[in-house]
């Protein structure tokens, strides 16, 4: 069979996978050929596949992937989150699982690349990207909103307006009367009861 449009091998994966609902790991690690980079760029490749063969058990498998890559911290420079994200987004639509696993762990493991301009140049190159951090960001507030324990409160600095949770009741047990944006490294005085 004569693909066109399709990489040979990551179809070949993808078939093996809807006969057996086994995703090979080491088959993956084979054709990366121990290059994190690669190994990255496959599994975002087989979402890919995925989504335009409408294949959805698929989606998790290979988003758990990439997330033990990216979750492992070890060699995940910004050159390959860039590279990560560039190619992900490349043919992501919004909210997709392997949209909300990125930016999440970004945004939770990455947070000084995440404040940096080449990201800013990411999201305005890819809006999807912009989309998927705003849903993430929303939906943090909104959680930590309905959290007892914590205050969403926000930076005094005017030039910041940046938004943090603070569990005040521990905040203020320790006798601490101001705390430090993590934005702007500026002192904040924590709000009165």
């Amino acid at each position: 069979m004569e693909l066109h449009e399709d990489d040979a091998d990551l179809f070949e994966f993808m078939l093996k996978f809807l006969y057996s609902d086994n995703y090979e790991k080491d088959a993956i690690a084979k054709l990366a050929a121990k290059d994190k980079k690669n190994r990255g760029l496959l599994a975002i490749g087989i979402y890919s596949l995925a989504d335009k063969y409408d294949i959805p058990k698929l989606y998790e498998p290979a988003t758990e992937d990439l997330e033990t890559l990216l979750s492992d911290g070890g060699g995940c420079t910004q050159a390959f989150l860039i590279t990560i994200i560039e190619a992900a987004y490349e043919d992501l639509r919004i909210d997709t699982p392997m949209g909300r696993m990125i930016v999440s762990v970004i945004l939770a493991k990455f947070f000084t690349f995440s404040q940096t301009s080449e990201f800013r140049k990411l999201m305005l190159d890819y809006p999807m990207l912009a989309a998927d951090v705003a849903l993430n960001l929303q939906l943090n507030k909104a959680s930590m909103r309905l959290s007892t324990a914590f205050t969403i409160v926000e930076c005094n600095n005017y030039a910041c307006a940046g938004t943090l949770a603070l569990d005040l009741s521990v905040v203020r047990g320790r006798g601490v009367s101001a705390y430090a944006c993590v934005y702007c490294k500026k002192a904040c005085r924590i709000p009165a009861v």
